[in-house]
């Protein structure tokens, strides 16, 4: 059971209003028993001091882990905002160079550890905390990466397929960037 801070300050109120009644009817006579309590008092406030004290440590801790979760989900969203834009341009690009007769080796190599670099940088923004929505469009995300990759294989010589529906790709790539660019700060 979760006490609230209401619930805390009742009890703390009746603890206090039940000393005092102990203490109005036990009136003390001589220094010896006002020493005594002195004491209990004393010991009770600070047993009160301590209980809250700890519970305002526990619920700024709680806060900052909070704080730092959602500040390390907007990054995510943002750094996966950043990748489907530059996939969405890279995927632009690369068409034009897949008309027939073309074959810019560099052009396929740079392309090539460009998708590569993507597929790692993109598990990073799956790992940490995000929502289920960028979970998805990462993946999304991922899945343009392995059709993409291994046609640019085809075109360096390593083993590949040369048959991409380029149109398909780059309207896909378009509306994850579009998706990313509009929910980048997520609740």
């Amino acid at each position: 059971m979760k006490l609230t801070t209401q619930s805390w300050r009742i009890a703390a109120g009746l603890l206090v209003l039940i000393l005092l009644a102990i203490f109005l009817l036990n009136w003390p006579i001589d220094s010896e028993q006002w020493a005594s309590w002195v004491q209990a008092i004393g010991t009770v406030l600070a047993l009160g001091i301590a209980i809250y004290l700890s519970k305002q440590e526990r619920d700024e801790r709680r806060t900052e882990r909070e704080l730092d979760r959602l500040e390390l989900r907007r990054q995510n969203a943002y750094d996966l905002s950043t990748l489907a834009v530059d996939i969405y341009e890279h995927v632009v690009e690369l068409k034009k160079y897949t008309l027939p007769g073309q074959n810019n080796l560099g052009v396929y190599f740079s392309e090539l550890m460009f998708f590569e670099d993507v597929q790692n940088r993109l598990n990073s923004c799956t790992t940490g905390p995000a929502s289920t929505e960028h979970k998805d469009v990462a993946m999304g995300l991922r899945k343009l990466c392995y059709e993409v990759i291994p046609y640019l294989m085809a075109r360096t010589g390593s083993n590949g397929f040369d048959n991409v529906d380029w149109n398909r790709i780059e309207k896909s790539a378009n509306k994850l960037a579009q998706w990313t660019l509009e929910h980048q700060m997520p609740d």
